[in-house]
């Protein structure tokens, strides 16, 4: 495996090191607001100006690479094939490879493949593992990245790129199919993704929607989507599914409930009584009255995150605490090419989409099926008693 290391490309990652904190688009004392501190707008600032200053150092590759398009022609059975088997020709940090600061809560690199396919490598085991433990999650990030895609082409859909399972640098994580884009919120902000989204026809948003409901794709905001413009088309891309992975309870058109932690680190099965959505609180942002509240749940640094909002709204069920997310989108009209593959998955799909999960964490792997065939069971319903379907 070969790695390209030059003086230039350390000098850039200390530097960039030091301020990697204060250029998150997204910062714990930030919340889910959105909004940057004026301190943040220096940092920026800086980071252009590293950016042209070592421009000449940055990563280039030995010859041209030209990613396949995304599109209907593009076979994702040999795309598999070459992310699975194909040796590995460079192994590049974000930032090498892109020229700018690119934060994540994951562990990530770029992957050239030696039959010129590029691919992002993600794995929960290396970075920030300390902060997933105070959440009580188990290191499984990838199993949904995996999990999106073959839900997604079990479907009849390409929505998500091709993903596999494969180890990089010793690593266990997902290799992911690089798709370039018009609009990427890597580069750009989630406004302008959103203000590309109109662009996309009433037919993949509304299935974009329902899939990323039926999938538990809780975590579905702007930066997590591409706009790729191909060929006069525009095509919408979903990306960073790890989501998928957290147990969820929802109510279409309703509450989305996203687990956070367990009392006693023990996680019950989601199985035998209705989730108590007409009994969840509000608490008020700070400290002390948070501890109260999630003391038995979550770890003390943890908490202090979550006090930096003005409130939140959170329900406890089967030693498990919840946490309000958002509420999930309706659509305006269903469409009978989907509600006619989702009619046909079946409780084998699903355990096929998550054999690997099954094999080791079994409890959390059912729960996550037996979830995906309630919520489908839901919108199957309210497709057939709306007669909102469209040809």
């Amino acid at each position: 495996m070969k790695k390209i290391l030059t003086p230039a490309m350390l000098l850039v990652a200390l530097t960039l090191g030091t301020t990697s904190l204060s250029i998150r688009g997204r910062t714990p004392q930030q919340g889910l607001s959105g909004t940057r501190p004026k301190k943040q707008h220096i940092w920026h600032f800086l980071v252009h100006l590293k950016k042209k200053l070592f421009a000449p150092f940055y990563w280039k590759p030995p010859q041209p690479i030209k990613q396949p398009r995304w599109n209907n022609e593009l076979d994702q059975e040999l795309i598999e094939y070459h992310l699975k088997n194909d040796p590995i020709a460079f192994v590049i940090n974000l930032d090498t490879f892109f020229g700018r600061h690119i934060w994540s809560s994951h562990y990530l690199r770029m992957v050239i493949l030696e039959s010129g396919l590029i691919a992002l490598f993600k794995s929960s085991y290396k970075k920030n593992i300390a902060r997933f433990r105070l959440r009580h999650y188990s290191a499984n990030f990838h199993y949904g990245e995996v999990a999106a895609y073959r839900l997604s082409k079990t479907l009849g859909l390409r929505l998500v790129p091709p993903t596999v399972f494969r180890t990089v640098e010793g690593l266990p994580g997902s290799l992911q199919f690089y798709i370039t884009a018009l609009h990427d919120a890597v580069f750009h902000s989630r406004r302008d993704v959103a203000k590309h989204l109109p662009f996309i026809d009433d037919e993949t948003r509304s299935t974009e929607t329902l899939f990323c409901y039926i999938a538990g794709q809780w975590d579905n905001y702007c930066g997590n989507k591409l706009i790729a413009q191909y060929d006069g088309q525009y095509r919408l891309v979903l990306i960073d599914n790890a989501g998928m992975c957290l147990r969820t309870q929802s109510q279409y058109g309703g509450p989305i409930f996203v687990e956070q932690g367990h009392k006693n680190c023990v996680a019950s099965s989601c199985i035998d009584e209705k989730f108590p959505f007409d009994k969840a609180q509000t608490v008020p942002g700070n400290y002390e009255t948070m501890f109260s509240f999630f003391g038995p749940y979550l770890r003390k640094k943890h908490i202090r995150e979550l006090s930096t909002r003005p409130e939140l709204t959170i329900a406890t069920w089967h030693h498990t605490l919840w946490l309000h997310y958002k509420n999930s989108k309706e659509v305006s009209a269903f469409y009978k090419p989907f509600i006619t593959a989702l009619s046909k998955l079946t409780r084998q799909d699903l355990e096929q989409v998550w054999a690997e999960l099954l094999a080791v964490d079994p409890e959390r792997a059912h729960d996550l099926i037996q979830s995906t065939l309630d919520r489908k069971d839901e919108i199957m319903d309210k497709a057939l008693t709306s007669g909102r379907i469209q040809q």
